[in-house]
């Protein structure tokens, strides 16, 4: 999987965790403090990928243990970034 480029200081990205940290795909995090995921993709604001998974202005998109594959426009204070890992061949 590819990772996207950076888009201008001011379109929000790269997108970050409340903690500061870049979110990047392979990423994983816990939500809410109560189950595990991870980040299969981050979308660049205006790509058609991110249109896809109804994301046009940017954000991201991982698994959860609990829903299944959840989109986000940004990482709020339930989202807390866990440790790196390597980016998904696919999902």
């Amino acid at each position: 999987m590819k990772r996207h480029s950076l888009a201008s200081p001011s379109s929000g990205f790269p997108l970050r965790y409340p903690t500061g940290e870049e979110i990047a795909a392979g990423d994983r995090i816990r939500i809410a403090c109560d189950h595990a995921g991870i980040v299969l993709a981050v979308f660049a604001p205006g790509t058609q990928e991110g249109r896809d998974w109804a994301c046009p202005d940017g954000g991201f998109l991982y698994k959860d243990e609990k829903y299944g594959l959840v989109t986000m426009r940004e990482a709020d204070e339930d989202i807390e970034f866990v440790s790196r890992g390597d980016p998904p061949a696919q999902f």
